[in-house]
């Protein structure tokens, strides 16, 4: 095994940084049904063991019977219970949820007393996890994974990895890890959106969990709030609350509205228009003379995938419906969207990727399939990375079987919106010089639920002028076209350094600097001009305006 790393390895759902490392293949070699194991690899910072792990079907890891992770944490083949080699410590089965400990003497542990996290919730064909070194303070066990060490993955009764001999796991020696401790809202953004399952009304049924309530707002200082689990109380109540505890600046208020029977949103920029379906909530907000739809779910729990699958339809649905102009709830052409909330996606990676994918599954029911992103593809998925954590998980449980791991998203129409940063809170993984920066406590966010309150900072592309209606369609290629005003202001994407306007007729070529993104619209002579963009990364894209 490789024994440094030039990256650090997340867990996000992405395995590109797996790569600079030796992955041991195993090969297509089970045979009457049983499951294969094809690839595995691990390394180690100073405080995580992380594990790769690759078979050769979609299954849900937490599920798959008889999947088990065998660890010789001391390398010594003395200690320990001897199984295939190895002297093994700790044993995991991940369909069983549960674990073996044969340190001192053999008992039971679960995935708490190891701090063990895995991704993704969804199902997949290859999962990475970390493990922590050292037992987590409240552990059941007292071990210590040293720098070198040997594993063995098996399902019992078939395959094994290595076939012959166990795998060897040496700390890195070259590792920067950095973990986003960042909370501070972007430069340029224009809102900040937060998104929090507060485990039935929480923050309104108990003081200490609205004084941390009131410690991760001030902290996290969000322009629009999308609470879900508030059953008992009303968007009034709620407002009221969030006022006392994060007060607007002088001009701001908090407006409010609600969906029955659990859906909640808060926002400083007024909502002027909202509607339902299944008990998710769409709310038009207007921000600098624009709307912004903001879909605030909370899908079925649990076993129920079947449910979540036709509340993605139906969302689906309004959405193709808003975007098409045919729904009641109308918004500007090319709003930004944001869809988020306690998706509570713990089944098929096919019910996630349809929302994303505009893949309605019913479509006698709900219509046909469609680019949700105004068109022009699929929306994207921000994947928050939690804070203090190498790891992108949005529900962190006491107790349970079940690990921790991301039911919580936020996605969004990228043609329309950009996200310039992003995040889960977890204050118990923040470090205490991290913490000192702020007024949060490291108990904070457990006090209020088991979800994490995610956050992201959008910023709105396109064309900001109170005097003419938005106005963008997409020609040929995926170019995009504006109707501008000159002398209105135009945002471009982010990191753009330089732009040329080249008028095709008169061969007239204007070229500007810019800073911060964004550029006022020059008095030059009215028509159509291929703006041609420079990017810091020296790439460059274009774009058509008509300038009025």
């Amino acid at each position: 095994m490789g024994s440094s790393l030039s990256s650090q390895i997340i867990l996000d759902e992405l395995y590109d940084d797996w790569s600079e490392l030796d992955i041991y293949l195993d090969g297509d070699d089970v045979e009457g049904g049983g499951v294969d194991i094809l690839a595995t690899g691990a390394t180690m910072d100073s405080d995580y063991l992380y594990l790769y792990l690759q078979v050769e079907r979609n299954r849900l890891l937490q599920e798959t019977d008889g999947l088990q992770v065998l660890l010789d944490i001391d390398n010594d083949v003395n200690t320990g219970e001897l199984m295939h080699g190895l002297g093994v410590d700790l044993l995991f089965d991940f369909g069983a949820r549960a674990g073996v400990s044969a340190l001192d003497v053999r008992r039971g542990y679960s995935h708490d007393d190891i701090g063990l996290i895995s991704s993704p919730t969804v199902s997949s064909s290859e999962w990475e996890m970390l493990i922590r070194r050292t037992a987590p303070v409240d552990s059941e066990i007292d071990y210590v994974i040293s720098d070198s060490c040997k594993y063995v993955w098996r399902f019992t009764g078939g395959d094994v990895a290595p076939d012959q001999g166990t795998l060897n796991v040496d700390r890195a020696d070259i590792y920067d890890r950095e973990y986003s401790t960042d909370l501070s809202v972007a430069e340029g953004t224009d809102l900040r959106v937060l998104s929090y399952n507060v485990l039935r009304d929480r923050p309104l049924e108990s003081s200490s969990a609205r004084s941390a309530l009131g410690r991760v707002l001030r902290t996290l200082d969000p322009d629009v709030i999308a609470f879900q689990e508030i059953y008992e109380h009303s968007s009034l109540e709620v407002a009221a609350m969030v006022n006392t505890l994060y007060p607007p600046d002088i001009g701001e208020q908090w407006y409010h509205a609600q969906v029955q029977p659990d859906i909640i949103l808060v926002s400083k920029a007024n909502i002027t228009a909202t509607r339902s379906s299944d008990g998710n909530g769409y709310f038009r907000i207007s921000h600098a003379d624009r709307d912004w739809l903001i879909v605030n779910c909370h899908l079925p729990c649990c076993e129920n995938d079947f449910g979540r699958r036709q509340e993605i339809d139906r969302i689906l649905q309004i959405l193709r419906d808003i975007q098409a102009g045919t729904h009641p709830l109308e918004v500007q052409e090319d709003a930004p969207v944001i869809i988020l909330g306690d998706m509570n996606l713990v089944g098929s990676n096919e019910t996630r990727d349809a929302l994303l994918l505009g893949d309605i599954d019913r479509n006698g029911l709900y219509g046909p399939d469609f680019d949700p992103d105004w068109g022009r593809g699929a929306l994207t998925d921000a994947v928050p990375l939690t804070t203090g954590l190498p790891a992108t998980i949005s529900w962190n449980p006491s107790g349970g079987s079940f690990s921790p791991g991301r039911l919580d998203y936020i996605t969004y129409s990228s043609s329309s919106v950009e996200v310039l940063s992003s995040g889960a809170l977890l204050s118990s993984a923040l470090s205490p010089e991290a913490l000192a920066a702020t007024e949060l406590r490291e108990d904070d966010t457990d006090r209020i639920s088991d979800h994490l309150p995610l956050f992201a900072d959008f910023r709105a592309v396109g064309t900001v002028s109170t005097a003419d209606p938005l106005a963008r369609t997409a020609v040929g290629n995926g170019v995009l076209k504006y109707y501008l005003r000159a002398g209105s202001v135009h945002i471009l994407p982010n990191g753009t350094i330089a732009l040329s306007l080249i008028s095709p007729y008169a061969g007239h070529v204007h070229t500007m600097s810019v800073e911060a993104d964004r550029l006022t619209v020059p008095e030059i002579t009215p028509g159509m001009y291929i703006a041609s963009l420079l990017h810091q990364d020296g790439t460059s894209s274009h774009q058509l305006w008509l300038i009025q």
